[in-house]
């Protein structure tokens, strides 16, 4: 048969409030005013000075102990404002574990958090170059070019209006190899003179690492000396070994490529990695 005992030892001198102790075991209740105290707390628990715990639980929310403070599933942590609002955090629901360690400082003025890929915070810095890439805009000048009859021929672009990057050859190759990797907007323009009739075929070709990558061709003009063929393209480029080179092809003899007025030009410039 259950029994109880009900006692207040050491209340004048610790402070205890009431001790049950049956055969189910002990219970406290009451305030606690001694330098030290252990045992198990259940309910609220006011706190002046400092106290230790050696596992403090509320509820299902919190959990913290000698391996840290560990927040319930589906709860979050709020940080309130002085004046008033709160910022929010809370766990994805997601079955994995992620961990955050932080810089060892605030970092710099417009800086941001970057990760390892392990979870490894570290501030850095927008580079100035990063949205930036290389540019160019070249045209044939000084003197026509021949444009052999039924053969793929690449244009000599031999004058670089600008050329931010150093990425054309100008003089021995006459292609366009940039070096930063990502997509790049491309036009290309030759302008083919004639006398009589029209060639039956007049195209343009973006040739990527010596193949074609674009082809267009004029969609005929009708007139007796000419016709300006025109190309546009967005094309991904490697920063390393990728080039570019524009080639024309008419099957007509006696056809040359224009150079005045920036008719037969090349323009590429980068967009986006």
């Amino acid at each position: 048969m259950a029994s109880e005992i009900r006692v207040n030892t050491f209340k004048n001198r610790s402070g205890l409030g009431t001790v049950s102790i049956n055969d189910s075991g002990a219970s406290f209740s009451g305030v606690v005013t001694a330098s030290s105290f252990s045992g198990d707390l259940t309910g609220n628990v006011t706190s002046s000075g400092v106290t230790t715990f050696t596992d403090l639980r509320v509820g299902t929310a919190v959990t913290a102990n000698s391996s840290g403070v560990q927040v319930g599933a589906g709860k979050s942590i709020r940080l309130y404002g002085a004046s008033s609002g709160y910022s929010e955090i809370i766990a994805a629901a997601g079955s994995s574990s992620t961990t955050f360690t932080l810089p060892a400082n605030g970092g710099s003025a417009s800086q941001y958090l970057q990760t390892d890929g392990s979870g490894v915070l570290s501030w850095q810095t927008v580079s100035s170059t990063e949205y930036q890439g290389p540019a160019v805009s070249v045209q044939r000048a000084t003197s026509t070019q021949s444009l052999t009859d039924s053969t793929w021929t690449k244009i000599q672009f031999n004058s670089e209006n600008f050329d931010t990057d150093g990425c054309f050859d100008s003089s021995t190759n006459y292609r366009f190899t940039p070096t930063k990797a990502g997509y790049y907007a491309v036009h290309g323009q030759v302008d083919i003179s004639y006398s009589g009739t029209e060639p039956s075929s007049q195209h343009v070709a973006l040739y990527k690492n010596g193949s074609v990558e674009k082809k267009t061709q004029s969609s005929g003009t009708g007139l007796p000396y000419g016709a300006r063929v025109n190309l546009n393209h967005l094309v991904y480029m490697n920063g390393s070994s990728d080039y570019l080179e524009i080639f024309a092809y008419v099957n007509r003899t006696s056809v040359i490529a224009t150079y005045s007025e920036n008719k037969t030009s090349f323009h590429a410039y980068w967009v986006h990695s």
